[in-house]
Formats: C-alpha cells, structure tokens, sequence
C-alpha cells in the first residue's frame, strides 16, 4: 500500500505522537520527573545525588548543573530544561537548581490546567504576563543602596556571595566565601566588568581539611620539578612551548612522564575511619526507621563532631605538645600503639628500628620530614631480630665486573648508561677495506678508554649507571681500579643521587668535583643467600636511611613492611604535632560519655542523632575485647565505672584482660591521628546521608576495564 500523509515524509520505523495527551502530557510528565531529580538537592539542607555516568565515574553532589550534564539526558522536552539550566549556569554560574525546579512546577501547574480544559496557548500568554509581571515586582524589591558597590571590599563581596555558597556547603560557607573573595580580589582588573572566571583556579589536593586550604598569588602545579633543583627566588622564566631536548627527527622517540608521589594526611588510622563511618551509618539507619529525617541527623552528627574536637583538645595529655623528635625515648613512646596495631608483640623492635632510621634522615626542619627517604629491603630468611638499619641505600642488585668493594670512594652517577656514544639518528659508515674497519675499531676503543679514563682522573672510584654497561667501557673500568654498578629504576636512582650527594650526568663525560657524589663504603654482601649492594654514609650528612627486614615467608615480611610504614608515617604526624591522647579505648569512652551528657542537655530531634554518635564509639572497646576473647560488655562497663569516677585514663589492657590506666601500660595515640580519623569517617558518614537517589546511565560500548583486567590476569596464570 503506498504511504500517505506524513507517512511519505519519514523512514521506516518513526514514532509521532500528536495531540494533548501524547505530546504535551509526555512532555510535561518528563520534565517533572527531572525537577523531582533536581528539587531535592535545593538550598541549604539539599540532598546529595550518587551519579555513576557513562564511563562508570561516580559524583556525589547537589549542584544541578553538575547532575543533569552527567546524566545524559534524552528526551526532547527535558533537554529544554537542561539548556535553560546551561543558559543560566554559563550567565551568572549559579541557580541551576532554581531554573529546572521552578520550569518543573510550571509544567506540572500547566498540566492541571490542560487537565481543567484550558488550552496551552491561554496558559502561554498568563505565564508570559506573570514573567513581566514578576520582573516589574522583582526591580522593587532589590534593597536600597545595593546598586553600588566596591569590588574590592572584601566584606561585600562575602556579604553577596554567602548565600551561593551556603547552598553547596552549608555551614563552611565563612572559610569558603572567605577564600574566594580573596582569590576574585586578587586578579580583578581594572574594569571590573572585565573580570575572567579562568583566571581563578583551583587545586584538589586529598588531606587535611577546609581549615587547612589556602590561597595563592600564581599557579599550583601538580607535578614535581624536572631534575634536582627544587626551588628559586626572583627568577626570570623562560617558557618553550615545543619541549627542552634536541630536535627530534621524524623517527620515534620515546617521551618519559614523571608525576610526583602524593603523600597521605596521616599514614594511620584507617581501620578506625572505615569502622566508625561504619557504625556511625548503622546507629542512623536505626534512627531514620525510627522516624527521623537525615537532615536531623546530619544536623545532630555535625553539632556532635564540633563538640568531640573540643573534648579531645581536653584530653592532650599535659605537656605533650613539645618534643624532641631526635629524642629516641620520646618517639618510641608516641609510635608505639600505632605499630603494635600491626604486630602485637613486636613493637618493641619495629619501634626502634624504625626511630633510629626516622632520626637519622630528620632535617633541620623536622616539619619538612619525607616518608620517602625512609627506604624498606625486604631479605628472606632469619628473623625480626636479625633486622638492621643501614645508613644508607640497600640495592637488590649485584655490582657489574668484579670490583666489588670501595672505602671513601667519590661517585660519578650517569643516567644515560656507561657505553659508545651513539647518534640519534641512523647512520651509515662505508668502509673500503680492512684497514679502514681496524682504524674504525681502533677509534672507537681510544674513545672509550679517553672517556674512562676521564672520570678516574676526576677521583672517581665508583660508576653509577643508570642504563646500560658497555662491554668495553666495563674493560676500561677494570682496568682503571672503578667499581660500576647499575640501576635500572630512575626513582632508585634518584634517591642513590641524594645518598651519596651525587648529580647524575646524562652522557658519559668528565664530571666536575662538584658534581661528584661521596661514600664511606660500598660493598656487595650475601644475606641470607641475596646478593645486594650497601652503600653506607655514616658520617652524617645522609639523607636515606633503610630498614632491613629478614623473615620467614614474603607474607610475614610484607606485614612486617607494613608496620614499619605506619611507624614512619607516625613519626612524620608527630614531626608535625606531637600532642598525644589517652588509648586502649580510654579516649573513645571519655568522649562516648561527654557526648551522652551534651546530647541530653539539647534539645530537638537531633540530640537522638547526638546520643547515637556516642554510642558509635562503643565499637573501639567492644571489637579491641571481641578480638582478645574478652567479655565485651564486661570491659564497656569497667571502663564506664572508671571513667564516671574521674579518671580519663582508663583503658584496656589486652595482655592481662582487665582496666587499667594508661599511664602504666604506656598505650598512647597520637591527637592528630585520632582527630583526623573521626573527621573523616564524620565526613563520610554525612555524605552518604545526604543521598536520595542513585542514578546509573548506561555504560559506553567497548570492553569494561575490570572484565578485561580480570581476563588479563587470567591469561597470565594460565
């Protein structure tokens, strides 16, 4: 049958809907299910949404703008609010949220009325004239005075933007608005009207908190300098768009990215997060089915969390917030809970491993402290007691030709390898005769030797490579008494750059006095049938330091490792601030029992969220007993019964099964280690209240990349 009508004007498989109920009904109905999705996160106490997009990303958020562009949404009529939403975010940057919702109850207002019987084009010309009406309104209400006002004054600027902000981040609003005011104050030019968002950035860097963010005047960076020079004052920049090497021919070439490591926060605690997120999310489960509304709860969590920082500065212990961090004594006793959180029993060892090695890389700075230069070599056999600390850098790797020990020898470290300079291009070389291949052979030795024979003239006894070692240039080095080692990583080279004070060279070449690096001693040794390379400093002025750890198996040395990076990182934290707290429980119950009195003197629904927070911290005592095969309900009441008589020190002590004080036990944690945990955790906690719709789209085509991961894996072991 031959098409007709608008059947003749499209393909095969159309879809047209006509009519009030098909196309203006559907079209208000998907409009009013995206502003139900919008209008919950609006205002102050708006709920977050859990948007997983396309590309398995998750965002946790309640702004608007964030929300629709990540849900990809299809629907003709809805992707009218999200263009207005989009108009909107691009023209002032804020009221998203207000655009979808108010354009979501007009249509839903709308549609009540179509239902009535009025038709769409009598409720167009009412809405067209409330919209003139409303801006006539609007223009009498803006505030007298308001019209003028001084960019750079940095009280209006916060007085204008409190409540935008407030919106997103209620309650941290101040430090927010205070923050941005200063960064917009900064780089306004001279026409306010002129002003450019982009030249306000921002630098998402994990740790700390609001209170330790900050402004700078110029860029942050998130990588680390090229080479060994870290800082400079007053200097001219020269900037090459097109890269700082040779120029490269039309061949490959290979481009090496180097990202800085990313330090953590604390280095301990995040058992003790996870588990009190944990606990805090169940107590409030028990009390939305009792009735209460996250926002209550989020509300009574946040006043709770306030007032456990307040107790927890009562509970420094006096006269812990001075230190000497060089005092062994004094560091031992602050890193021993963390530590024997990881082997029980051996913290006596660990601990003091791991203070001799802190102490001896610690700068003048001690806040300047860097976990880095703390290195771990992990050698089978024997036991803890047979580990060691060496001033210095352990290699897992046997020196290359057969000198295979130096005293007080000079280094010279290059990067690009021991070897025959080669082109950087291919090339041709013709030759005639056989005379004409000797001399080239010839030449090429003569270079060699020339180039050896340089750097032994420098002093050098030891050659560091950082690639490969030529079979003639390692002649040359025997021949010239020069030990050569290699190393392969360019991160363990780097740090064998800062033990021996060397700079690495990238060509073979004559190095200067003052490029080359020195060594009290470097040996290959065998421990417990490895071969490895010390090179030891132990005159001072080092800046690595390595634990020797021996064990049984690879797991024991593994836990072992770890043990030692949470002493490492401890002694970083108190480098910082060395104000400890009670432990074994002792801290958490103090709080569990002020906060149950703050929690009764409040009033409103969330003092059942406040009285809940305490009751989360019963979970420290109840899983330390649990896990040592105590009576848990035995131990919570003994430490309430010393607690409520006034002694703030009472803990558990898991090797006699009973309290006592930990003054005697020594168990103490440190404040920032216990402040930054509960934070966290509240944080979390909080967020995932905040919550009331989890939206997935579909995923993009292609492999998942944990399937295909997993098959990878699978391939391997076959």
């Amino acid at each position: 049958m031959q098409p007709y009508g608008i059947q003749s004007m499209l393909k095969d498989g159309y879809r047209h809907l006509s009519g009030l109920d098909e196309a203006v009904i559907k079209n208000i109905e998907a409009c009013k299910e995206l502003s139900t999705i919008t209008r919950t996160s609006l205002g102050p106490n708006g709920m977050n949404k859990m948007v997983i997009n396309h590309l398995d990303k998750l965002f946790v958020t309640n702004d608007a703008g964030t929300i629709v562009n990540e849900l990809e949404i299809q629907h003709p009529a809805a992707k009218i609010l999200v263009l207005a939403a989009k108009a909107q975010q691009e023209e002032i940057g804020d009221g998203a949220n207000l655009t979808i919702s108010f354009a979501g109850e007009l249509l839903q207002n709308a549609g009540e009325l179509i239902r009535a019987g009025l038709h769409p084009s009598d409720i167009i010309t009412g809405y067209n004239k409330a919209i003139t009406k409303t801006v006539e309104i609007l223009e009498q209400l803006v505030e007298s005075g308001s019209e003028t006002m001084d960019v750079r004054n940095k009280d209006e600027v916060v007085f204008r933007m409190r409540a935008a902000v407030a919106s997103k981040q209620f309650g941290q609003e101040e430090i927010i608005c205070s923050l941005v005011a200063d960064a917009c104050i900064q780089v306004c030019p001279k026409n306010p009207t002129n002003f450019n968002v982009d030249n306000v950035r921002v630098a998402k860097l994990l740790g700390g908190g609001l209170h330790n963010s900050c402004i700078v005047r110029g860029m942050v960076l998130k990588s680390d300098a090229v080479g060994s020079i870290k800082r400079m004052e007053k200097a001219k920049v020269a900037v090459f768009a097109g890269g700082v090497d040779t120029t490269a021919t039309e061949t490959k070439g290979t481009v090496l990215i180097h990202s800085a490591e990313q330090q953590e926060e604390i280095g301990d605690g995040a058992n003790l997060t996870i588990s009190f997120a944990g606990e805090l999310l169940q107590n409030a489960g028990e009390l939305i089915r009792a009735g209460l509304h996250p926002s209550d709860i989020i509300t009574g969590y946040n006043k709770a969390i306030t007032k456990t920082v307040e107790i927890l500065e009562q509970l420094v212990e006096s006269g812990s917030e001075t230190m000497d961090v060089r005092n062994k004594d004094e560091v031992v006793f602050r890193m021993r809970a963390a530590v024997a959180s990881k082997q029980f029993g051996q913290e006596e060892i660990i601990c003091s491993l791991v203070a001799d090695a802190c102490i001896q890389v610690c700068p003048k700075n001690p806040t300047n402290f860097n976990v880095d230069n703390v290195r771990v070599a992990k050698l089978l056999g024997g036991g803890l007691h047979n580990s060691c600390i060496v001033r210095g850098m352990v290699l897992k790797s046997d020196a290359v030709g057969s000198i295979k020990r130096m005293e007080k020898a000079k280094v010279a470290v290059f990067a690009g390898g021991v070897d025959t300079t080669a082109t950087e291009t291919k090339g041709t070389v013709l030759i005639h005769s056989a005379e004409q291949l000797e001399n080239y052979a010839k030449t090429e030795e003569a270079k060699v030797e020339e180039l050896i024979k340089a750097v032994a003239e420098s002093g050098a006894k030891v050659i560091v490579s950082g690639g490969s070692v030529g079979e003639m240039a390692l002649h040359f080095c025997e021949r010239y008494k020069i030990m050569v080692l290699k190393i392969s990583s360019k991160f363990e080279l780097r740090r064998f750059c800062r033990t021996a004070g060397a700079v690495a060279h990238l060509k073979l070449s004559r190095p200067s006095p003052d490029d080359l690096g020195y060594v009290d001693s470097i040996a290959v040794e065998e421990i417990g049938g490895v071969t490895v390379t010390i090179a030891r400093n132990e005159q001072g002025g080092n800046s690595i330091s390595t634990v020797v750890l021996r064990g049984s198996t690879d797991s024991i040395l593994d836990d072992l490792e770890r043990a030692v990076d949470d002493g490492v990182n401890t002694y970083k934290a108190m480098c910082r601030d060395s104000r400890i707290v009670p432990g074994a429980a002792a801290t958490e119950i103090e709080l569990a029992q002020r906060l149950k009195e703050y929690a009764n003197a409040e009033t409103g629904l969330h003092s059942h969220a406040i009285l809940k927070y305490a009751e989360s911290f019963q979970f420290v005592p109840q899983t330390l007993a649990d896990n040592a095969g105590l009576d848990a309900m035995e131990i919570i009441a003994s430490l309430y019964t010393g607690h409520g008589s006034g002694n703030t020190k009472v803990g558990i002590d898991l090797e006699e099964g009973a309290c006592k004080d930990v003054s005697e036990t020594k168990v103490w944690d440190l404040f920032a280690t216990k402040l930054f945990a509960l934070k966290y955790a509240s944080d979390a906690a909080c967020t995932v209240l905040r919550v009331d719709q989890i939206i997935m789209a579909k995923q993009a085509g292609g492999p998942r990349r944990d399937l295909a991961a997993a098959a990878g894996a699978g391939a391997e072991e076959d």
